[in-house]
């Protein structure tokens, strides 16, 4: 049985369509799920650390320091200070490590009243 050109055209060029559709649909997945696992990291900027502190950036380091030593109970101003001059994030400074204790700054420390 002979069959016409036209079909068998037509069922190559939908068997190439369908092709085309399954690999779009799965190079799309795989972005979909890059792009989600993207978002559990935090963006870090790298950023050359600072040599000189203005009086600004002591102001800052300071109002740190009363906080933690508020929430922690001890103060960690070496620590807090080196953090800030290598451009760490002052959203992250008071959830690193203590230096004095290796506990979280922001964590109630043992030398709470």
């Amino acid at each position: 049985m002979n069959v016409p050109p036209a079909i068998s055209y037509t069922l190559a060029g939908l068997g190439f369509l369908v092709a085309v559709l399954l690999t779009y649909h799965e190079q799309r997945m795989k972005a979909i799920m890059a792009t989600q696992d993207l978002g559990t990291y935090k963006k870090q900027s790298v950023r050359p650390p600072r040599t000189r502190l203005t009086l600004d950036d002591h102001t800052v380091i300071d109002n740190l320091n009363r906080r933690m030593w508020d929430l922690h109970g001890h103060d960690d101003k070496a620590g807090i200070t080196q953090d800030y001059q290598n451009n760490v994030d002052t959203d992250i400074i008071l959830e690193r490590k203590c230096t004095q204790c290796g506990e979280p700054r922001n964590r109630p420390g043992d030398d709470i009243l």
